[in-house]
């Protein structure tokens, strides 16, 4: 069976701005116009089991776009189904952070977001990181950033959405944490005293316009590692005035690496990892690098 005229798709009915008939139904009028037939899967925490193998009968079926419609853990689950397969990846925001649709500047209007996916009018391949038996599309971190989306609760975000995170940074920064990690960047290994390690696949921080660097790109075939060593009050207050004024990278506070093929970040203590927004399964960051992984419809502009 070929499927060139239908498109999937795929909505986290636990997204933020999720309103699954509506959205369909948008949807359903946009493709029908272009002549191609929506199919419509949406799932809450009781079905995920249900995911993988609706997505594997789409690639099966030679359907060419699944859309994910949710926020960026949504779009890293369903982008790494699409890994070494045809299918596109087309992307319609529905999260809090939305970092990987704006980084691939999708709008976040969710109009503006369909127009992007039933036009088809540009493709970027964009590069995945492979840590166990899931591929992150964003970053992956260990250390206070990571603590930070683990302290603040659903409740919280939901009631003050990124004050959230600043109230919980705060009382980080207060304690003064810091650990002894051990890297590998490829072949070379050393270790460092630091409060984060996080490795980037997009330069986009979470707040507003700030980044962690703007040399910091999702296709260019590398990630790039960055390691903060702030580690008192002083030192948060210099580091956020290098954030706010766009020169992180000339902060006495952040070290960067780049890697073109692995990553490994371990401590001895008990630091959670996370990727793309979500808790991960590991114990330490154990990436592999995927050059161009998958197919993303964006915008020309």
């Amino acid at each position: 069976m070929h499927s060139s005229n239908t498109a999937l798709l795929m909505m986290n009915r636990s997204a933020g701005r999720a309103q699954v008939d509506r959205l369909s139904e948008r949807l359903g009028f946009a493709f029908e116009s272009y002549g191609v037939n929506l199919q419509t899967f949406s799932w809450d925490h009781t079905e995920v089991d249900q995911i993988k193998s609706r997505v594997e009968k789409a690639i099966a079926d030679r359907i060419t776009t699944v859309i994910a419609a949710g926020g960026d853990g949504t779009v890293s689950r369903i982008g790494q189904m699409l890994i070494g397969s045809d299918t596109r990846l087309g992307i319609i925001p529905l999260g809090t952070a939305n970092l990987i649709a704006k980084e691939l500047r999708i709008p976040l209007d969710i109009e503006d977001a369909i127009n992007v996916i039933v036009e088809g009018s540009a493709i970027r391949k964009i590069d995945g990181m492979r840590c166990l038996d899931r591929t992150f599309f964003s970053h992956v971190s260990m250390g206070t950033y990571s603590r930070l989306a683990e302290l603040a609760t659903p409740a919280q975000k939901a009631r003050f959405g990124k004050a959230a995170y600043l109230w919980h940074g705060v009382r980080e920064i207060v304690k003064r944490r810091r650990w002894v990690f051990d890297i590998t960047i490829d072949d070379r290994r050393f270790e460092r005293d630091a409060s984060l390690v996080l490795v980037a696949n997009i330069g986009a921080f979470g707040i507003g316009q700030l980044t962690w660097g703007r040399h910091i790109a999702i296709d260019d075939q590398k990630v790039d590692v960055c390691i903060v060593k702030a580690i008192t009050p002083s030192d948060y207050s210099r580091l956020s005035v290098n954030l706010v004024s766009q020169s992180l990278h000339r902060s006495k506070y952040v070290e960067y690496f780049q890697a073109e093929k692995s990553v490994r970040v371990s401590t001895n203590s008990d630091l959670v990892v996370r990727g793309d927004g979500n808790r991960t399964d590991a114990s330490v960051i154990d990436l592999q690098i995927l050059p161009a992984a998958v197919s993303v419809l964006v915008g020309t502009t």
